[in-house]
């Protein structure tokens, strides 16, 4: 009873970390935004990127772009970032994804998506080729760049226009070679 009573709070104690690192990268993220920096932001953890996405969501005003493999559950599970999500969908804010796998992990966020008709698009093999790196884009404003597909070894900035706007013209001309999952 005393080892079940202690793996208990071993957990909890891994939920309170995890939460409280979720919160102060949230503060960070929230910062750039509100500030607009320029400066790239290390996003290499799953729970980082989570709430990048969330941050994009919450502050798109236009179109937020996912050139990713599979929409990994890792990432996109996280209730918050369903939740933004959605209220992003309601505010009118598009979101574009394109995979390099056939279909998207089933999660939360795959069904939200199904829900409101929002079906990511299958890139061609050769598109995949010619493009080793996975991508997003909140507004040609802010991006988060995935230079190893394999390894979350990401860079984020809240605000570089330039930038995100090369991203934004990848990722169009992308979409105007691709076919629907």
């Amino acid at each position: 009873m005393v080892w079940l009573f202690s793996g208990r709070m071993k957990m909890q104690e891994k939920t309170n970390a995890l939460q409280e690192e979720i919160e102060r990268y949230r503060r960070i993220i929230k910062a750039g935004f509100d500030y607009k920096l320029t400066k790239l932001i290390d996003n290499g953890m799953p729970e980082h990127a989570a709430v990048l996405y969330e941050q994009f969501f919450v502050n798109a005003e236009d179109i937020v772009r996912i050139f990713c493999k599979n929409l990994s559950k890792q990432v996109f599970e996280f209730p918050f970032v369903v939740d933004a999500a959605r209220r992003a969908i309601k505010k009118g804010v598009t979101i574009d994804i394109l995979l390099q796998d056939e279909n998207p992990e089933r999660s939360c966020f795959s069904l939200l998506l199904q829900d409101y008709g929002i079906k990511p698009l299958h890139i061609t093999e050769e598109e995949l080729r010619i493009t080793p790196a996975n991508f997003s884009v909140m507004d040609r404003r802010a991006f988060r760049y995935e230079k190893d597909r394999e390894h979350f070894t990401a860079k984020a900035c809240a605000y570089d226009p330039e930038i995100a706007s090369r991203f934004a013209d990848r990722f169009d001309s992308i979409k105007a070679v691709t076919r629907g999952c």
